[in-house]
């Protein structure tokens, strides 16, 4: 597995190169930090994260680290048939989600 960073919009989104177990074919996973888990009211916090799931991330979706303790928005992609403006379209709609998500965890 490789991995690089990329900044757009002033978020910067980790791209891994991975291949999954068994497959033949390799994925990019498009991964950036949201925000910190919150230390209370957790149960409220991640019924907001499972409705914007359905409603605002599109082809992204929430994803927990529980080893850094942060909410991620994750893309994963078939690396076969990609072009750079996939690519870009990616870390864009990466960036634009997680921009979002800042805004409405600041209301």
């Amino acid at each position: 597995m490789a991995s690089t960073f990329v900044s757009y919009a002033n978020v910067t989104t980790q791209v891994f190169v991975t291949k999954p177990k068994g497959e033949t074919h390799s994925d990019l996973i498009f991964s950036a930090a949201v925000c910190p888990l919150p230390t209370e009211n957790l149960l409220p916090f991640y019924r907001q994260l499972l409705v914007w799931n359905a409603f605002q991330t599109g082809v992204t979706h929430f994803a927990i680290s529980d080893e850094n303790d942060v909410v991620l928005l994750v893309m994963r992609r078939p690396v076969a048939g990609l072009d750079y403006s996939e690519f870009k379209h990616a870390i864009v709609r990466i960036s634009s989600v997680t921009l979002n998500t800042l805004l409405m965890l600041q209301r």
